[in-house]
């Protein structure tokens, strides 16, 4: 049975969050795969011709200068329009000027990043915030209560959703037709409680199976459960 390791981070760094510390994370768990949260259609620019950058794949080049690995990417293959995020920026904005909290929440998420690093963001510390951020930018939605912002965020939304299900589906589809026995799924903090409760629900309807672990951070405690 293929074993992946579904872990949280973010795609800069900040602090604690940091390439080294992502190296080194690597280097522990020792992966023959590493499934990358990039769309295949951008993964040269991200490898070959070094055209973008972010915090996981700064980390994976330096373990595959000496480690020899396979890197799936399994994020959406679209490219959104500019009217999309031109359209989620304004929102973004609306919110931050109307809901102090939101921006509150937005700054403990920052500063419990760079002081905890991975430890924060994989953590149920991480989730609440996020899902108060959630619960924050819906409130200010029902009150600003403009049409054009209601499909903004449904379109974000859904947006989200495909892009989760596809990585989960591009996954399992590689593990049907490889045997491995160390994988990694990186994936930003933001996706933590929906894509946990999607593999859940994948892991009780896929033939093929797979031995999905999470690492779960409390009072900077590493502890490794079972899906």
């Amino acid at each position: 049975m293929n074993n992946i390791t579904l872990f949280f981070t973010k795609h800069g760094e900040n602090g604690n969050c940091n390439i080294t510390e992502l190296y080194n994370i690597i280097v522990n768990l020792k992966p023959n795969v590493i499934f990358e949260e990039i769309p295949p259609s951008q993964f040269e620019e991200y490898y070959k011709y070094l055209t973008k950058e972010k915090l996981e794949s700064s980390a994976i080049k330096l373990y595959s200068l000496e480690h020899d690995i396979k890197q799936i990417p399994v994020d959406l293959d679209i490219i959104m329009p500019q009217s999309f995020w031109d359209k989620n920026r304004y929102m973004f904005e609306l919110i931050e000027k109307r809901n102090k909290e939101f921006c509150l929440l937005c700054d403990y998420d920052s500063l419990y990043s760079r002081q905890y690093g991975f430890n924060y963001l994989n953590s149920i510390y991480c989730v609440n915030n996020n899902k108060e951020r959630y619960k924050e930018m819906e409130a200010t939605l029902k009150i600003l209560d403009k049409k054009y912002l209601y499909e903004s965020f449904e379109e974000w939304n859904n947006i989200i959703d495909k892009r989760e299900n596809e990585m989960i589906n591009n996954i399992y589809g590689y593990c049907k037709n490889n045997i491995f026995d160390k994988g990694i799924f990186f994936i930003g903090a933001a996706h933590r409680e929906s894509i946990i409760n999607k593999i859940k629900k994948y892991s009780e309807i896929k033939d093929n199976k797979i031995n999905w672990n999470y690492f779960e951070y409390d009072n900077n405690c590493e502890n490794i459960i079972n899906i």
